[in-house]
């Protein structure tokens, strides 16, 4: 793992070649599993946000905790146990107050869930921001890549939510196969439109993200 601390005002982590290669073939397996038929659900079903009645995304996707009873069986699970247990090495370059605080406390972090996410052409997501402490973000697309845009943008315009976020500027991140980004979840957030040079079935955008919480008590 290539790991990369950012901070514009408000901190992230870029980490490179997040899996190794036989982690990315078995991620890819369960991925061709999850595309095969139609077990992917509309943005109604996978926590949204809405403007005006309207989901803020156009996308598919699934929690995997709602459809593995335990999770030996996933595929993602198992290879993301890695990111986890070294969420401490992945962390420690940090000069962060935000990240330097939960490396402090891990603790707190007693809560994950996991949304495997898809963009087809015309997908996006709007600038929003998530209920998480932290979220990691993993993005992963077939090669030769095969649509243009699907590019994250960082501390994204959010003006209807009334957030001091024009404070600091936005930060556009390349979307990179196996690449991660770590960032807090207040920070709002977005995915421009993806645009498919051809129609090929699975040729899109996939999102692993982890959402890191606090269990409410």
């Amino acid at each position: 793992m290539n790991i990369k601390h950012f901070d514009c005002g408000y901190p992230y982590i870029i980490v490179d070649d997040v899996y190794d290669i036989d982690e990315l073939d078995l991620v890819w397996r369960e991925i061709d599993f999850l595309m095969d038929g139609d077990k992917l659900d509309y943005p109604e079903k996978t926590g949204t946000a809405y403007i005006n009645n309207t989901p803020t995304k156009k996308n598919k996707g699934v929690f995997l905790h709602n459809i593995y009873p335990d999770n030996k069986y996933s595929n993602i699970f198992q290879c993301n146990k890695k990111i986890y247990d070294n969420l401490v090495d992945i962390m420690s370059e940090t000069r962060s107050w935000f990240f330097a605080s939960i490396l402090s406390n891990l603790a707190v972090l007693d809560h994950n869930s996991t949304l495997l996410s898809y963009y087809d052409s015309d997908d996006y997501y709007k600038p929003h921001f998530d209920s998480s402490r932290i979220s990691m973000c993993i993005w992963l697309y077939k090669e030769p890549k095969s649509f243009d845009g699907g590019d994250f943008i960082l501390n994204a315009k959010v003006h209807t939510y009334n957030l001091t976020n024009d404070l600091y500027p936005s930060q556009t991140i390349e979307v990179k196969n196996n690449r991660m980004i770590i960032f807090p979840g207040i920070i709002p957030h977005g995915v421009t439109p993806v645009k498919m040079k051809n129609e090929v079935k699975g040729m899109g955008r996939f999102t692993i993200t982890n959402f890191l919480s606090t269990r409410w008590k």
